[in-house]
């Protein structure tokens, strides 16, 4: 059971979000396998269906795992 995941979605622009993961839950295998972050945003561009773009992670010593979201006229969500 992953405890305090706490992840929040905010707008930064027009058409533009930020998704942060505060407690990443996937940190101990990407520590491992750093594979897993790439794969962890492809699925949410699958899922979305638009541009998904990673910045700081967890894994880099970073406080929060940052996504930045495009959403254009294509997207799903």
């Amino acid at each position: 059971m992953i405890e305090n995941y706490f992840p929040e979605l905010r707008k930064i622009g027009r058409g533009k979000y930020e998704l942060l993961e505060f407690d990443c839950p996937i940190l101990k295998i990407s520590r491992h396998f750093g594979i897993a972050c790439e794969i962890e945003r492809e699925l949410f561009e699958n899922v979305l269906g638009t541009k998904v773009q990673s910045g700081d992670t967890q894994r880099d010593g970073k406080g929060v795992y940052k996504f930045q979201i495009e959403y254009t006229s294509d997207s799903k969500f």
